[in-house]
C-alpha cells in the first residue's frame, strides 16, 4: 500500500469502516522510515475527534512499539518498558489535542515517552521510601492506575464503557473491575498474553481520550 492508498484508507476509516486497521497497521510496517514519519503526521493531525482514528494511532504506536527506543534509553528492564508503554499510550490519548504538527509527532511521541518514563523512576524511587503519605502517593499514580481507578467507578463510566469496540471493553472489565491477572484474560478470550495487554492499553488510553473530551 502506498501513501496515496494509506490516506484514501484512513479516509474509510474516518466514515467508520474500523476493518480497514488492521490492514492500515500491517502496511504501516512495510512502508520505509521516511513515509512512515509523513504518515504518522498524517493520522495524528486527522485524530480530532475521531475515536477511530485515535485507535488506529493507538495501534501503530502498540503493534510497531514506537515509543519504546526513547523509553529504553532511560531504563532497562522489561517489565519497566512495559508498563511505561502502556503508560505512554494514555498519556498520548489524554494530550493528543496539543499536538500542533510543529515538530514531527515522533518528536513529540519522544517527549511524551521521556516524561512518563522519568515520571516512573520517579514513582519507583518513592516506593523505596518509608513514610509517603497516602494522599501523595496517589497524586503520583501512573496514567494506566488512574484510568484502572476511573473504571472501578462503573456507574461512572458506564456510557464510556459502553461505546468501546467490544474487544477493548470485555478485556478492560475483566482486568479493572473484575480484577481478573492478564493469564486469566488471555485463557478465557483465547488469545496471547501480549494481545491482552495490548487491548487493556488501548482500551484505557481511549477512556482516557473521551474523559479529557
Amino acid at each position: 500500500m502506498d501513501q496515496h492508498a494509506f490516506v484514501e484508507a484512513l479516509g474509510q476509516l474516518k466514515s467508520g469502516e474500523r476493518k480497514r486497521q488492521p490492514e492500515l497497521v500491517r502496511a504501516f510496517g512495510e512502508v520505509d522510515a521516511d513515509s512512515q514519519a509523513v504518515l504518522l503526521n498524517l493520522v495524528a493531525e486527522t485524530v480530532g475527534s475521531r475515536a477511530e482514528v485515535l485507535d488506529l494511532l493507538l495501534s501503530l504506536i502498540d503493534a510497531h512499539g514506537l515509543a519504546v527506543p526513547a523509553i529504553r534509553r532511560l531504563v532497562a528492564s522489561d517489565t519497566a518498558v512495559d508498563e511505561v508503554s502502556q503508560d505512554v499510550l494514555v498519556a498520548v490519548a489524554e494530550s493528543i489535542n496539543s499536538f500542533g504538527g510543529r515538530a514531527s509527532f515522533r518528536t513529540w511521541l519522544n517527549g511524551v515517552a521521556r516524561n512518563q518514563t522519568l515520571q516512573y523512576i520517579r514513582r519507583e524511587g518513592r516506593r523505596r521510601k518509608v513514610g509517603d503519605s497516602a494522599a501523595t502517593q496517589a497524586d503520583n499514580l501512573a496514567p494506566a492506575m488512574r484510568i484502572s481507578s476511573m473504571v472501578a467507578r462503573r456507574e461512572v463510566l458506564a456510557d464510556v464503557l459502553d461505546s468501546l469496540p467490544d474487544h477493548y471493553r470485555t478485556a478492560v472489565v475483566m482486568r479493572d473491575i473484575d480484577r481478573c491477572s492478564y493469564e486469566e484474560i488471555a485463557n478465557e478470550l483465547a488469545v496471547e498474553l501480549n494481545t491482552v495487554r495490548s487491548r487493556i492499553s488501548r482500551g484505557r488510553a481511549l477512556i482516557a481520550s473521551s474523559i479529557a473530551s
